[in-house]
């Protein structure tokens, strides 16, 4: 989050190298990744996660991000709605972007 990117790639290969099926490393590369808007490479590291461990729904961000920007928004909620952590800031906004633009695409 401070645009360390260099520092950032140095340590998500020496993080998989070490594991690279810990599914929480693969969750928190999969988040970063969406925030720096490569959410392409956020997605698939995403489904490994989730495959490995679906118990970290928080690794959701990832997928609703990704399809988000493919503008496939009702994959998006649905990705959302797998965050179970409802209380989180991070989740009302994403479900309320998305509600947002949905309710917008249909009444135009």
């Amino acid at each position: 989050f401070r645009k360390e990117l260099e520092q950032f790639e140095i340590e998500k290969a020496r993080a998989l190298a070490l594991n690279p099926n810990h599914a929480e490393t693969l969750g928190d590369v999969a988040i970063h990744l969406a925030v720096l808007d490569r959410t392409d490479e956020a997605f698939e590291y995403a489904q490994k996660a989730i495959k490995l461990d679906p118990r970290l729904t928080w690794v959701y961000f990832a997928y609703t991000e990704y399809y988000y920007r493919k503008q496939r928004y009702r994959e998006a909620l649905t990705a959302a709605h797998q965050i179970n952590i409802p209380e989180f800031y991070w989740t009302r906004f994403w479900r309320g972007i998305i509600h947002g633009v949905i309710s917008n695409v249909v009444s135009i």
